[in-house]
């Protein structure tokens, strides 16, 4: 997923995760286990060797003994919450279908709830700002689907253009509130140093607001013409052209001169 957006080694799986509309790794894992099951129970009631064996298995799990369907059952309770997790032991300690579309669906809001949680990425202070970001801004009820923003890819524009909006929505960029210099500085006292508003140096600043900018938002006059609320998402919806990866990374250049 990182090779395709271009993005660094280092950075989070669940960045490059959010950003593809992917759910995490482990849940796809799991979504495969299920149907392994499913495909074990419909072959063993045609094959008496599988048949024998998921019996020894199912023998070994409800003694608790190690096998491999107790080391699954171990790794899925430490990983599904409660309720999900009841389902699937249940399933398995009877030798029963699993319904993974249902696990799956259920998984999808508990991993939605979870980002909605991460906290206000506006306050400066989040806890987890740049999940918060990347979820609020860029991706509220894009799970599982094609994000708005990649209908292009780095193929429409330059390798440069395409780097600049990666790191911009990944919440990336080289901008004040990213600076790891300042990492024991809260958000909220990370002013920006390029102009004598007194706000904060984050996205919106840096996309709409800071003196350092200007002139980007005057070559690119019609993307930035409508910024009534300073909106992110609301931009991105509105602009879902080519020219907005321009804009940012015309802004990203000018602000780093400046």
């Amino acid at each position: 997923m990182r090779a395709i957006l271009g993005l660094p080694a280092s950075t989070s799986h669940w960045i490059a995760s959010l950003m593809l509309g992917q759910l995490p790794i482990q849940y796809h894992i799991i979504q495969e286990f299920c149907r392994l099951w499913n495909r074990l129970l419909k072959t063993a009631q045609i094959n008496p060797l599988i048949n024998a064996c998921l019996q020894v298995q199912n023998e070994l799990l409800s003694r608790q003994r190690m096998c491999w369907l107790t080391r699954w059952s171990d790794r899925l309770r430490h990983t599904l919450p409660y309720l999900q997790f009841q389902h699937i032991s249940h399933a398995l300690g009877t030798l029963q279908p699993i319904q993974h579309k249902s696990i799956m669906k259920s998984l999808r809001q508990w991993f939605d709830c979870r980002l909605h949680l991460c906290g206000d990425p506006t306050s400066h202070d989040c806890p987890h700002r740049r999940i918060a970001m990347v979820y609020r801004n860029f991706h509220t009820g894009q799970l599982g689907k094609k994000p708005l923003w990649n209908r292009w890819s780095w193929q429409d524009v330059s390798d440069r253009v395409w780097r600049s909006w990666i790191s911009f929505v990944s919440a990336n960029a080289n901008i004040l509130v990213h600076d790891s210099d300042l990492s024991e500085i809260p958000f909220s006292q990370r002013l920006c140093t390029k102009c004598g508003l007194g706000e904060v140096g984050d996205e919106s600043h840096v996309l709409f607001r800071c003196s350092a900018t200007l002139l980007s938002r005057q070559r690119f006059r019609e993307l930035c013409a409508w910024t009534p609320t300073h909106d992110l998402l609301a931009f991105w919806k509105r602009n879902n052209t080519l020219d907005l990866a321009m804009l940012v990374h015309d802004v990203l250049v000018q602000y780093a001169a400046n």
